[in-house]
C-alpha cells in the first residue's frame, strides 16, 4: 500500500473481525477478504493468508484516473438493464432515464458533433447506473472428494537471502501435503538484516471421498452464492434478494434471483482511423 494508510486498513480489518489475538479458526480468508473490500473502495484487490500465527493482508490499491490519459473514449453497458440515475461528466449521454439498454450498448459517446457539421473527440467520463436483474443457481454435492490431513506433520527450515531460498534440509518432501510457512528475521542487535529463516510444516493429506451433512452442504453452497452475488452487484446496492432452496437426490441446490442497482459503465478507447482510403 502506498496512498492508503495501513493504520486504516487494520481498522477495517477489525471491523471484520480480523485483530490481534483473534482465533484462527474464527477467520475464513475468502469471506473476509470480500468483506475488507466492501468496506474499502480504496482498495481494488485484496489477498488474506494465514501463515502459522500470523495473517498477511496483500492489496492492490484502486487505480486513479490518470489526468494525462485524455485518449478519446466511449462508455459501453455491461449489464442489461433499466436506467435509474445518469451522472455525465464529458461525452454525449446516447440514454435517458427509464430506458432499457443491453449489455454491449453504447451509453455515453465521445464524439461530438456540431451544426457546422464539425467533429470534436474527448473522453467520456461519468457513471450511469442501473436495475439490473441476475438469476443463477448454485448446486452443492453430498458425495465429495478431497484431500483432508491425516496428523502427521514435519517442519523443515530454509534460509532466505536476498530473496533466494536455501533448504537447510536433505531431500524433498513426498507424498500430498499442505506446507504453511512462518518466517522469522535475522536481527544484528540495532536493525534486521536481509536474512531470514524459513519454517515450513508440511502436514500429510490423503484423497478420502466422504458424504457431507445435509447442513454442511448447505452452508459451501450458501458461501458460494454470497461470493457470486459479491462479483456481480460489484459494489452496487441490493434492492431485491430471493434464494430458493432445493433437496435433490444427491445434492442441495440454490436457485437466486437478485434485483440491484449499479453502475454500469465500461470505457472503451475510440479508435481513429487516420489513414486515407480509396
Amino acid at each position: 500500500n502506498k496512498d492508503v494508510k495501513s493504520a486504516d486498513i487494520k481498522a477495517s480489518l477489525k471491523q471484520i473481525g480480523i485483530y490481534e489475538g483473534v482465533k484462527i479458526s474464527n477467520i475464513d480468508p475468502e469471506v473476509a477478504r470480500n468483506e475488507l473490500l466492501l468496506k474499502r473502495s480504496d482498495l481494488s484487490w485484496a489477498a488474506i493468508n494465514i501463515e502459522g500465527s500470523k495473517i498477511t493482508v496483500d492489496v492492490v490499491e484502486t487505480k486513479k484516473p490518470d489526468a494525462t490519459d485524455t485518449a478519446p473514449s466511449n462508455l459501453i453497458s455491461t449489464d442489461d438493464g433499466i436506467i435509474k440515475k445518469i451522472e455525465v461528466k464529458h461525452g454525449v449521454s446516447m440514454v435517458k432515464v427509464g430506458d432499457t439498454v443491453e449489455s454491449g450498448q453504447l451509453l455515453v459517446s465521445g464524439v461530438k458533433e456540431y451544426d457546422d457539421l464539425s467533429v470534436e473527440f474527448e473522453k467520456s467520463m461519468g457513471n450511469i447506473y442501473a436495475e439490473v436483474n441476475y438469476e443463477f443457481t448454485v448446486s452443492q454435492p453430498f458425495k465429495v472428494t478431497e484431500y483432508v490431513k491425516t496428523g502427521e506433520k514435519q517442519t523443515k527450515r530454509l534460509l532466505n537471502v536476498f530473496g533466494l531460498n536455501i533448504p537447510l534440509y536433505f531431500g524433498s518432501q513426498i507424498g500430498s501435503y499442505e506446507a504453511t510457512p512462518y518466517f522469522e528475521k535475522v536481527s544484528s542487535g540495532q536493525s534486521y538484516l536481509p536474512i531470514s529463516i524459513i519454517k515450513k510444516t508440511f502436514y500429510k493429506t490423503q484423497k478420502i471421498t466422504h458424504t457431507l451433512s445435509y447442513k454442511t452442504a448447505l452452508l459451501r453452497c450458501e458461501d458460494r452464492v454470497q461470493n457470486k452475488i459479491t462479483d456481480l452487484v460489484n459494489g452496487g446496492e441490493i434492492v431485491n434478494k430471493q434464494i430458493t432452496e432445493e433437496r435433490q437426490n444427491e445434492s442441495v441446490v440454490l436457485k437466486v434471483k437478485l434485483t440491484c442497482i449499479k453502475d454500469i459503465t465500461f470505457e472503451e478507447k475510440l479508435r481513429l482511423d487516420t489513414s486515407n482510403s480509396n
